[in-house]
């Protein structure tokens, strides 16, 4: 997606007459005469690359792409310009800019600018797709240690275990002298649809959103049960019947859905 940015018109026809955009992977969806009005546009047009002049009488081209960067961090910003003078192009590559053209523009120049902007493109939507791999088997790994550590925290009741120590911290825990109460749901004796798996996370974000009115909870599991562990409780004078309350209606309405739960507090 490509916008075009000049006040004169005669070099925005010029650059769509003499190149084929389309034929480096490019999409013109506007050009423009006036950068503040591509600015206030930006949200919509959504640029994978903006080419714009740097003398305009509206804004200067080296503000409206640091405005533009503001906007469209990811975008690729290439600035043309008149001035032969290596302090512009500094001044341009600091704000953001990722090319900077001489005019009058040589077709051979601007033909490789396209050409590497799609790289540059290419590669960023590579490393973008990379760092959401990461983020999820981050995700991933971090609902496992959890895991791991409750179970273990569960068997012995006590911190006092180097590993646990350290998985404490990794996990950004600040529990240790909170009070707390532990939800347990007895899985096998659950009463559910053929869909257990999406009923069972179904459950789990319905309590999480309820319970988390009065306090923080986190969940982990075993082969037959379900635990949920609420700590940090909003009111200093804990209410227990205010959290029985809130677990017996929230059965009581899976009960009226045919969703029998079986379940203990301590």
């Amino acid at each position: 997606r490509l916008i075009l940015v000049d006040d004169e018109p005669i070099v925005l026809k010029g650059i769509q007459s003499v190149f084929n955009l389309t034929e480096f992977g490019f999409m013109l969806i506007k050009t423009y005469t006036n950068p503040l009005t591509a600015l206030q546009e930006l949200s919509e047009t959504r640029p994978d690359l903006i080419i714009t002049d740097v003398k305009m009488p509206q804004i200067d081209g080296l503000e409206f792409s640091a405005q533009a960067k503001r906007i469209m961090p990811n975008a690729q910003i290439v600035i043309l310009s008149g001035h032969d003078n290596f302090s512009y192009a500094q001044a341009a590559l600091r704000l953001g800019a990722s090319d900077y053209l001489l005019k009058p523009i040589k077709k051979k120049d601007f033909e490789k600018m396209l050409y590497t902007a799609k790289q540059r493109l290419m590669d960023q939507s590579s490393h973008l797709a990379q760092k959401q791999q990461l983020e999820e088997a981050a995700k991933l790994n971090y609902s496992i240690l959890r895991n791991r550590f409750f179970e273990k925290l569960l068997q012995t009741g006590t911190l006092d275990d180097s590993e646990m120590r350290v998985l404490y911290a990794q996990l950004g825990f600040c529990f240790e002298h909170s009070p707390f109460v532990l939800l347990k749901f007895v899985l096998w004796e659950m009463d559910v649809p053929a869909d257990y798996m999406s009923l069972l996370e179904r459950i789990i974000i319905e309590l999480s959103q309820l319970l988390g009115q009065i306090a923080l909870v986190e969940e982990f599991y075993t082969d037959e049960y379900l635990y949920l562990f609420v700590y940090d409780f909003k009111n200093v004078i804990f209410a227990e019947d205010e959290l029985l309350s809130k677990v017996n209606s929230y059965v009581d309405e899976k009960a009226s859905e045919g969703i029998r739960l079986l379940y203990g507090i301590s």
